[in-house]
């Protein structure tokens, strides 16, 4: 009976094995197997029992299925033993002192199927058994019905931008058949294909790759395979590529409700890695570090290797092997194969000289070892060392310069001396083996080879990346050839978007270096890739690059990409005064104009700019004449309109103004102009009050970024604009969640970026509509927001912002000190109109109580300059805040304000116009049920959830909302998207949250409403 229960689960198995490998049918898998496919349906439906022999076969036929299919990470020894019956332990398989680290991970495989994804870091030092673990792991994972995935780092491979992710997805997406390929890359997972190498039509960005990998995993969990489970296994982590290593943290950030374990085997405190590997494994499910192997598992390993059967090893014997080799696996074995080729007994005389056989002189032994194969054994392990793991054998045998026939008998010595592993594509047994062979080679040599891997793989038309790894490992030789191929694979990476790589590639030319005539410009592309990245070392790699300008031309480029770096680190006034410089050295009349643009872009938020009035006078003098017919002329266009709005000028000015770039469209996305034409025509409509055209557009960038995959700074702003129209229109629910989403974005690129300040601004302004007080003045003093002011313009104005929020608490005597330096801030750049911040009207209520004369002189010259402006907005704002001051006239300039507002999309400004109307009317002893009623409907309808509350008690009544709000500002959007049909991850992409925590936001909202149905939850939210 026990037989048979052990063939029945044998069986069950070996099924789930062969779903794991690709479900290939029963014949496929038996002619693979090499077994009949009468004996194969026999065994397998029991009528026959399971012979080992027949076992061993079906393994040995998965195993070649799931190499050739791209599921890689099998062996046929470790799927033999990972098919253990009860009481099998570790050390049976030949394994020892591995059970617990095996339970721990075994416990995650059992766990992944109810959908608890998991991270388990194993560290250890070098040859401490981190390999062998994970392979371990990989061979029972697929027993268990998860499918591993595995890649293997190499000391050279960290110069190839997701090259690890390429290895490790790359061949398994390929084996899926072309629907569910299409289903894979479906929705947000469609940029995946840029980092796998697949053709894509449109330029992302590293931080959208990262996401669309993250969403091709959600794809293949929830969509293609929903039944399976995935292992990506990663050794060698150290020597992974920065960018596979950022997404690995990512998705390891993210695997809740995803059937998905992520072992990383790595070593500690090595590589450039270190810092991101021991992030993942501070947030790890489980770490694993496992010891040294103990004198009781020494004397097993040596009684095997040097022992005849039966015989003990001498104790001293034992730990002198224990003690030298520290208990560490590759170096114990490396050691007792010394031991045998010096023929030492395992006994009390032969203790002393074990003290010879340390690690070094392991990998002396292998390096001797390889020596004694004769020269073409190591001419081809060098070639393997220099091209690198996984390289095609057939690739390294020519370039070996062995026949076929000689590189097969080289390979197989290799192989039959544990140097390689057999298998299709080349590998060393172990990274110290290669370490060992590839350092043993001269450095020139090493040079020359890495050059001739590189020429050679340029004729075979090979990817410009990987001619490219191997040019960084060649010594600089000032050689033209070398500089042509790593720019034009710096090209082909910035046309990817991934710039840390063509950043990689150009520093490498740089040092080479090119000649005199292309230094300027091979130094401008390599600060322009760094400052997509590394803004701290674009700036003196630019500077470099300007001072080497030979020409015009030259020194134009130079300059304009200087400026741009300058203005995006916060630093206006460099980028204005060395376009200063720029121009006077320029003669060139057309690329002074380009010159003189670029100036006044930065110069119209440089706070400080001491010209910006002589700049303001020439382009009233120049853009009203422009037709908008190229860039040069639709940017000084914008750039006058933006100013007339700056100046507070009449707002239907700026409206005629923009119209010749609006009438042909304006693109946010442009990877040759920027998006800056774009932003400014929106910004002229948001702060104009035309909200309806200034939320199109920015629903256009949104759109437009999605669609590229700019999903960080670029995306933060697009969001943040919305959220900043959804707030002055009174749709604070949307402006919450936009704003919160835009902080989340901008943090992706870093703290203290405009972005961020843009974000949070917009955020606490929000915050404080709403009446959370209590969280606004947290965000502030969590992020130093509004400490200082940047050189910058940040809209909304920081210490306005802040001046709002202090007015609002109550603390009167702060709001105004921070007041009047928001004030002063305005006054000195010269930016007067109240739509950019109203700080006048604000500060007057502050005052009205200790210097009443003065806030009557704030207030007035507002509503002068609303006046002349013209946005009923600003209007309304400065009637209420001369209604607070003056309250015989209040009814009468309430009313003003109401009326202002009434047809307008201003319903939060209308909702408290109207409750002070109501306050004001029932001062005079009227009756003020009407203008508070109409009042608490529209602050219900906006979600001022403070307002609402005071006015519910104004009416007497308990406050009954709305039943949408009843929900968060989360929950609201949630049910919304969910009810218009999107799906949970369509939702997670949209809202930058995890793909768990939109399915609990949905199911708390369907809760709280009571709806079960997608038809339900539209009906409650109507």
């Amino acid at each position: 009976m026990a037989r048979l229960d052990d063939d029945d689960h044998l069986r069950r198995q070996l099924r789930t094995l062969q779903r794991v490998v690709g479900s290939p049918t029963d014949a496929a898998l038996a002619r693979r197997s090499g077994v009949g496919a009468a004996t194969f349906s026999e065994a397998m439906s029991g009528r026959r029992g399971l012979r080992d022999e027949f076992v061993a076969k079906v393994i040995s036929g998965c195993v070649a299925i799931a190499r050739a299919g791209g599921r890689t990470g099998l062996d046929e020894q470790r799927v033999l033993d990972a098919l253990r019956l009860p009481g099998h332990t570790a050390a049976d398989s030949g394994i020892l002192e591995r059970d617990d680290d095996l339970n721990l991970c075994s416990s995650a495989l059992e766990d992944v199927r109810g959908r608890a994804g998991a991270t388990i870091a194993i560290e250890g030092a070098a040859g401490i058994g981190k390999s062998e673990l994970l392979a371990r792991v990989c061979a029972e994972s697929a027993v268990r019905g998860v499918t591993p995935l595995l890649v293997r780092g190499g000391q050279h491979d960290q110069t190839l931008a997701f090259g690890g992710v390429r290895t490790l997805l790359g061949r398994w997406v390929a084996g899926h058949n072309a629907r569910d390929r299409q289903r894979l890359f479906a929705g947000a997972a469609a940029f995946a294909k840029v980092p796998l190498g697949l053709p894509h039509a449109r330029r992302g960005s590293v931080i959208g790759f990262i996401e669309a990998l993250y969403w091709l995993v959600v794809n293949a969990t929830n969509v293609v395979e929903r039944d399976d489970a995935l292992l990506f296994a990663v050794d060698d982590a150290h020597w992974l590529d920065e960018e596979s290593l950022n997404w690995l943290s990512y998705l390891a950030d993210r695997l809740a409700g995803l059937p998905v374990v992520v072992v990383l085997a790595y070593r500690p405190d090595e590589g450039a890695a270190a810092a991101a590997l021991s992030r993942i494994a501070l947030h790890a499910t489980r770490t694993i570090r496992p010891r040294p192997l103990s004198l009781d598992a020494v004397r097993a390993v040596v009684g095997r290797g040097l022992g005849s059967p039966g015989d003990v090893p001498d104790e001293s014997f034992c730990a002198a092997f224990h003690r030298h080799s520290g208990g560490n696996p590759f170096y114990l074995r490396g050691m007792l194969d010394l031991a045998r080729e010096r023929r030492l007994a395992p006994t009390t005389a032969s203790a002393a000289q074990v003290a010879a056989l340390t690690p070094r002189q392991v990998v002396l032994h292998l390096t001797e070892r390889l020596d004694g194969l004769g020269p073409a054994a190591r001419r081809l392990a060098n070639t393997i060392a220099v091209f690198g793991r996984g390289s095609p054998l057939d690739h390294v045998v020519r370039f070996a310069g062995l026949t076929p026939d000689e590189g097969r008998r080289a390979y197989d010595q290799l192989c039959r001396a544990a140097i390689l592993v057999d298998q299709p594509s080349a590998d060393f047994r172990h990274p110290i083996i290669r370490g060992a062979v590839y350092d043993a080679i001269d450095p020139t040599e090493r040079s020359d080879a890495h050059l001739a891997a590189a020429r050679l793989l340029h004729e075979d038309g090979e990817d410009a990346e990987l001619v490219a790894a191997h040019l960084l490992h060649v010594r600089t030789a000032a050689d033209p050839w070398v500089v042509d191929r790593l720019v034009a694979a710096a090209v082909e990476a910035m046309g990817s978007g991934l710039a840390g790589t063509a950043a990689r590639y150009l520093g490498r030319a740089v040092a080479e270096p090119p000649a005199p005539d292309r230094r300027c410009e091979v130094r401008t592309r390599h600060g322009q890739a760094l400052a997509l990245g590394e803004m701290a070392a674009a700036l003196p790699e630019l500077r470099a690059a300007y001072d080497l300008a030979l020409d015009d031309a030259q020194r134009t480029e130079a300059a304009i990409a200087l400026a741009k770096t300058h203005g995006y680190a916060n630093q206006l006034g460099d980028a204005v005064r060395l376009l200063d410089r720029a121009l006077d050295h320029c003669a060139d009349e057309e690329l002074r104009g380009h010159l003189r643009a670029e100036q006044l872009l930065w110069a119209a938020w440089w706070a400080d700019d001491p010209h910006r009035a002589e700049r303001r006078r020439f382009l009233d003098e120049t853009a009203p004449a422009l037709r908008g017919d190229n860039h040069l002329e639709r940017l000084l266009i914008t750039l006058w309109a933006w100013s007339l709005v700056q100046r507070g000028l009449p707002r239907k000015d700026a409206a005629a103004a923009i119209e010749p770039v609006l009438r042909d469209g304006v693109t946010f996305a442009d990877l040759d102009q920027g998006m800056e034409v774009a932003t400014m025509t929106a910004f002229v409509h948001l702060y104009s009050e035309d909200l309806t055209m200034a939320g199109r557009l920015f629903d256009q960038a949104v759109r437009e970024f999605d669609r590229d995959g700019w999903r960080g700074t670029h995306l933060a702003f697009a969001r943040v604009h919305q959220a900043n129209v959804a707030l002055r229109q009174g749709r604070l629910a949307d402006a919450l969640v936009d704003a919160d989403t835009a902080v989340r974005l901008a943090e992706r690129t870093g703290s203290g970026t405009p972005a961020e300040h843009f974000a949070t601004g917009t955020l606490v302004e929000t915050l404080v509509a709403r009446g959370d007080l209590d969280r606004a003045t947290a965000i502030c003093a969590a992020r130093g927001y509004g400490g200082v002011q940047p050189d910058a313009l940040i809209l909304p104005i920081p210490w306005s912002v802040v001046g709002s929020l202090e007015l609002a608490r109550g603390e009167t005597r702060k709001a105004a000190t921070t007041l009047r330096r928001a004030g002063q801030w305005l006054e000195h750049a010269q930016l007067p109109n109240p739509s950019l911040s109203p700080w006048r009207f604000d500060l007057a209520r502050a005052l009205r109580h200790t210097s009443p004369d003065e806030a009557q002189e704030f207030a007035e010259i507002g509503r002068q300059r609303a006046d002349v402006f013209g946005s009923p907005l600003v209007r309304a704002q400065a009637l209420r805040t001369l209604a607070v001051l003056r309250p015989p006239a209040a009814v009468d300039l309430l009313h003003e304000a109401a009326d202002l507002l009434r047809d307008g999309p201003n319903r939060l400004e209308h909702a408290h116009v109207l409750a002070d109307l109501a306050t004001a009317t029932a001062g005079r002893g009227h009756d003020a049920t009407g203008p508070l009623s109409e009042a608490l409907a529209l602050a219900d309808e906006c979600g001022a959830l403070s307002l609402r509350t005071t006015l519910s008690r104004k009416l007497g009544a308990e406050p009954r909302p709305r039943r949408v709000n009843a929900l968060t500002p989360r929950q609201q959007r949630v049910a919304r998207l969910a009810a218009d049909g999107h799906s949970d991850a369509e939702i997670a992409y949209s809202m930058v949250l995890e793909l768990d925590a939109v399915t609990t936001l949905r199911h708390d909202a369907q809760r709280i409403l009571g709806t079960g149905s997608r038809a339900e939850l539209r009906s409650a939210l109507s």
